[in-house]
């Protein structure tokens, strides 16, 4: 026989092989099971990588496969914006399309709280609310 012959017998035997469900032993009594395996995908997240969950529906026998890669932030930029005498501003921040978290920085490395970048109107009491003035009798915000 030539070589190519014997490559090809063998490919056969292994996709034949292949074909045959796993068979093992399930339970304590040493009962057989042939794996009846479910699947159940996790997604990958922005930090996380993702992967598939196998799961026999038989003998409860599992194993975890196909992980991908974590996937990338999203990033939106807003632009500094000074605060006025009645209205607040903010400094610029990032936050991910995908997971909603918020970033100092355009390569998400420095995660920072929701409204961390808010900076207060010139004009306001310790709430950050703008404070009344009067003048004449004029009620003035």
């Amino acid at each position: 026989m030539n070589f190519k012959k014997v490559i090809s017998l063998v490919l056969v035997f292994a996709m034949c092989l292949s074909m045959i469900p796993t068979y093992a032993f399930a339970g304590d009594e040493g009962e057989q099971c042939w794996h009846d395996y479910m699947f159940v995908e996790t997604a990958p997240t922005c930090t996380e990588g993702g992967y598939t969950t196998y799961t026999c529906s038989i003998c409860g026998d599992w194993y975890v496969d196909d992980y991908t890669d974590p996937l990338d932030h999203t990033l939106t930029w807003y632009d500094a914006v000074e605060p006025t005498e009645y209205e607040p501003g903010n400094s610029e921040y990032w936050q991910c399309e995908t997971c909603g978290k918020y970033f100092a920085d355009e390569y998400a490395e420095y995660e920072i709280e929701q409204d961390s970048w808010v900076i207060p109107a010139i004009n306001a009491d310790e709430s950050g609310d703008a404070r009344l003035s009067c003048f004449y009798g004029i009620v003035v915000l």
